[in-house]
């Protein structure tokens, strides 16, 4: 009797242990099959931590898994290969400018059986232009007696930056270059040059404070919705920043004007 019973608990030892192990590799099913390429591997440890011996005889279970994890990377393989062909397609609502190009030869009289059609993503730089108003002016008589004339003439609208030069286009080129592309002053100067316009650093940098009135608004309504949200994060990572009132070259500073609205 007490034989028996060593040998039922050498049994449910070894049966518990197969469990353990199985249980183990079903965990590690859906990695193989889910998970990124750098997880998609077959375990070389058993449940208990102890390696798995390279020459021994496989069990359908760890057969199994391999078959999926083997199938698995060659779906994925596959999917990543189907979708890196063809071109990128482009957009839509993209203006299109038709060039047509017909056969060397003459055409006339033929019948056309269609066409091929070929695009191709261009850009065309900006460019500055000048925006002259022209106001004739009338002499209107007032006084017969006296000769004297009133003098009509048209009103001019109203400008960004009173009598400035600077258009209300060219003003907002200048301050997305500068606020939302990060493109600095000297930079955007040189590029005027080879539009065939010299501007001063101190002209632009006026201009941009003769407009700070017209973007109150928006900055106050940028203000009520950053208090309105109920977190805010800032971003202090610090940034090197061109300063004319200190002598070097780079200074140092915070970006604590990003601030991220949840």
């Amino acid at each position: 009797m007490p034989e028996f019973q060593v040998n039922n608990k050498g049994e449910n030892t070894a049966l518990k242990d197969k469990i353990a192990s199985l249980e183990f590799r079903l965990s590690e099913l859906p990695r193989l099959v889910y998970g990124s390429k750098s997880e998609k591997f077959v375990s070389t440890h058993r449940n208990d931590g102890t390696a798995l011996s390279l020459f021994a005889e496989t069990t359908p279970a760890e057969t199994a898994v391999k078959e999926v994890a083997v199938k698995a990377h060659t779906k994925v393989k596959h999917e990543e290969t189907a979708k890196s062909t063809g071109r990128m397609p482009l957009p839509e609502k993209l203006e299109r400018e038709i060039i047509e190009i017909k056969p060397a030869g003459d055409i006339t009289g033929l019948e056309k059986i269609g066409e091929e059609v070929t695009e191709q993503l261009d850009y065309v730089l900006g460019k500055l232009f000048v925006k002259r108003y022209v106001r004739p002016k009338y002499a209107q008589p007032v006084d017969e007696q006296t000769g004297r004339t009133k003098v009509l003439i048209g009103t001019l609208p109203n400008f960004p930056v009173e009598k400035g030069i600077p258009a209300a286009g060219l003003l907002a080129q200048i301050c997305v270059d500068k606020f939302c592309d990060h493109l600095p002053v000297y930079r955007q100067i040189k590029r005027y040059q080879r539009l065939g316009m010299t501007l001063k650093a101190s002209t632009i940098n006026g201009w941009l404070e003769g407009i700070d009135h017209l973007l109150q608004p928006l900055r106050t309504a940028l203000q009520h919705q950053i208090q309105s949200s109920h977190y805010l994060q800032a971003d202090e990572s610090p940034i090197k920043v061109l300063d004319d009132s200190k002598k070097g070259q780079a200074h140092r500073k915070h970006s604590s004007n990003h601030v991220l609205v949840r």
